[in-house]
């Protein structure tokens, strides 16, 4: 057979640029390294760096040091092969920077615009560009490509400037092809906003984001609009001039291209803040000065942003209501105010219905035959991790929404092979494994850079839930924790109907079969960069879920001498309904407490001082009026379920000791509201709202303004309305 022409040139062009990403992205490798990493041979990676080095695009830079064996050579790009320059510009001044090839600034220039002058802004351009270049050390002939960015856009039929009439020179009717011939550079103007925009995707808040707006707020209101991963212009370049809006609250303008006003800047760009700022008393000369101001002062601050937080909030809630985006941006000034953004996203919470993006995780079974990812109630060997969006639908009701799968994890068991002296995991399932456990991990990461608590929220169901009924309870508890954390389920194989009663006894040896999972996922969970705290809530069958894989996390962390909120940064553990046995939960909570023989460290120390988790809560939600639990108790013969226990079981000396590890809250929920009394947590609002006390508060049971009456010791009630 005839192979196609060319196919070999192909290859290796697509191997180089799959190296030259990786050394771009990772610095120094070595060829074993760059070789492993692109799934090349040994030859075919010496082959590859020698054809690079020869191009003049990658440079030998040391070796590797501290490792057993010979030192390997160590290759990176040549920023050197290659430079580039970028314009800033705006009505006052030009700031030129050139980069080498790996993006490392080499010379900077700053030039005044004089007064408003509209003439010599090609001479001004090019003089920027020089002194740029001069201070690398370059001419203006080594730069491959110059890329200026100005507010406004280009119109692509004429070519002139719209938008922008505050911006002096820049309106000539063939100022491209003047600014081209002068510079004689490969040239690129673009939107100034649309280029923050695209740095925010490849190295910002926007990665691994396709749809998403970035907001610019400093003198002037402006938007880029990213829709599948590329750039929205717009038939004139306009997409994204947001300051033309009509808003409520501000006078209609009219004439906006001629006066360069519209709605949204009159009611949130750079003079109307510094006018609110100066009527609650704070002098600025920026709106960002200002919004830093009213942060650091309480009472006359909190007006200021919260009238300014309200302003942006309607503007983007059109945006929002037009463009449906995964993720707002906050840019330019207002984007540096430190805390001011959670003020933005609480007032847009509330004036447009932001669909929720949870994470999930799941060894649930993947549906066949479905053009999205859609989980069964049959078990799976791997675990499966992604997105999940919760919409609110017109009727104020939730829905699941559009759901993708980023990564997978291994089929247990992990293939092992025979080596001397025993078995040892295969090195592709090990390659893999690290593959599905580092996407997880950026996935956490890149949620965690945008959320207001670096901390992580995730729920656990119950029996016979599926995927979307556990997304979308999750979903609404996400929203009233105010969107502030990383929200994400954890949802096993529930929700068939095999066996008897409506599949009870399946779905409980599914969630003894997820606790493996569970336990490896929160490992994986609490190495993620960044991460302060993991909360749990956990439902029903969920509780004996959870409570198993802490009993072998606890045992973990007591071999290093730790405990579980220092070695997993575990935090609250809430318990909702929990349908195990009252002396099985007993067993797995103080396992650690209750097997001397444990090793602490390298061998057992029964009088070893157990290191305390600090930070570590546990909560129960218990009620007498559960008759799920009870049908439980009667099915199983347990004398107690936890879901029913009250304080009636214990003695005055286990309330005692109870109330002295001030770790544990037991809250009765008294009556029903449902009609097995068993989801109270989402049928009764004072549960949830005194979850929601709790975790996004950090309010304690006494706290008035918990719905709580002390019953005794750790023993609390719900209030009756």
């Amino acid at each position: 057979m005839a192979t196609t022409p060319g196919t070999p040139r192909l290859l290796r062009a697509m191997n180089d640029r799959a190296a030259l990403d990786l050394l771009l992205s990772q610095g120094p490798l070595s060829r074993t390294t760059l070789g492993n990493l692109t799934g090349l041979s040994k030859p075919t990676a010496s082959q590859l760096l020698a054809r690079l080095e020869a191009a003049h695009l990658v440079r030998q830079s040391g070796t590797t040091a501290g490792r057993p064996g010979p030192n390997a050579q160590l290759y990176e790009i040549n920023g050197s092969i290659a430079y580039v320059a970028g314009l800033d510009v705006t009505p006052a001044r030009i700031r030129a920077a050139v980069a080498d090839l790996t993006g490392k600034v080499v010379g900077e220039y700053e030039l005044a615009t004089p007064g408003r002058s509209a003439k010599g802004t090609v001479d001004r351009v090019v003089k920027a560009i020089e002194g740029a270049a001069g201070e690398a050390g370059l001419n203006r002939e080594r730069l491959h490509r110059v890329s200026i960015g100005t507010p406004g856009g280009f119109d692509p039929t004429t070519g002139r400037l719209r938008y922008a009439t505050h911006l002096p020179g820049w309106h000539a009717p063939h100022l491209l092809e003047e600014l081209a011939a002068a510079i004689a550079v490969p040239l690129e103007v673009e939107n100034d906003v649309n280029l923050a925009a695209i740095a925010e995707q490849r190295v910002g808040h926007a990665r691994e984001h396709d749809n998403f707006v970035l907001l610019w707020g400093e003198e002037g209101i402006g938007a880029a609009i990213v829709i599948n991963g590329r750039l929205h212009r717009g038939a004139t370049g306009g997409a994204g001039e947001v300051a033309f809006l009509p808003l409520p609250g501000t006078p209609l303008v009219r004439n906006v291209g001629r006066n360069n006003a519209g709605g949204f800047q009159e009611l949130a760009g750079g003079e109307p803040v510094l006018e609110l700022a100066r009527e609650h008393g704070f002098k600025a000369r920026t709106a960002e000065a200002a919004i830093a101001a009213a942060l650091q002062t309480e009472g006359a601050g909190d007006a200021v942003l919260t009238e300014f937080a309200h302003r942006l909030a309607v503007g983007l809630a059109a945006i929002v209501a037009v463009v449906d985006p995964e993720l707002i941006v906050l840019g330019g000034g207002i984007g540096k105010a430190a805390g001011f953004v959670d003020a933005v996203r609480a007032e847009l919470a509330s004036l447009s219905p932001l669909p929720v993006d949870l994470l999930f995780v799941t060894d649930r079974a993947r549906a066949d035959g479905t053009s999205e990812p859609s989980y069964t109630a049959e078990r799976s060997r791997s675990i499966a991790f992604g997105s999940t969006r919760i919409e609110f639908t017109q009727e104020t009701t939730l829905a699941l929404g559009a759901t993708t799968e980023r990564g997978r994890f291994p089929a247990i068991p992990y293939l092992l092979t025979e080596v001397p002296g025993g078995m040892r995991r295969a090195a592709a399932v090990i390659e893999a494994h690290a593959k599905a456990k580092q996407e997880l991990q950026t996935e956490i990461a890149t949620r965690l850079a945008v959320a207001r608590r670096k901390e992580v929220v995730l729920f656990v169901h119950g029996y016979h839930v599926t995927f979307e009924e556990a997304a979308v309870t999750m979903g609404e508890m996400c929203h009233f924790l105010g969107r502030e954390f990383v929200c994400g389920i954890f949802t096993w194989p529930a929700g068939g109907d095999r066996g008897a009663l409506l599949g009870y006894g399946v779905d409980r040896e599914s969630a003894e079969y997820a606790v493996e999972d569970l336990a490896k996922v929160i490992r994986i969970i609490a190495a993620t960069p960044g991460l302060e705290r993991i909360h749990f809530i956990a439902h029903s069958r969920g509780t004996d879920t959870l409570a198993s894989a802490l009993a072998v996390l606890s045992v973990e962390a007591y071999a290093h001498k730790s405990s579980p909120a220092q070695e997993f940064h575990i935090g609250n553990v809430v318990l909702v309904a929990p349908d195990l046995d009252g002396d099985v939960a007993v067993s797995k909570i103080f396992k650690v407490f209750s097997d001397p023989d444990l090793p602490f460290g390298t061998e057992a120390d029964p009088t070893a001082v157990i290191p305390p988790s600090t930070g570590l809560k546990l909560t129960l939600y218990v009620s007498h009026a559960d008759k799920a639990l009870a049908t439980s108790s009667w099915l199983f013969g347990s004398s107690a379920r936890l879901g029913r226990i009250d304080e009636t079981m214990f003695t005055p000396d286990q309330i005692e000791m109870l109330g002295k590890l001030q770790a544990v809250d037991i809250i009765e929920v008294p009556g029903a509201t449902d009609f097995f009394g068993h989801s109270y947590f989402v049928s009764n609002p004072n549960v949830s709202s005194d979850i929601i006390a709790m975790l996004r508060y950090g309010l304690h049971p006494n706290d008035p303004r918990r719905p709580l009456e002390r019953v005794v010791g750790p023993f609390w009630r719900v209030a009756r309305d």
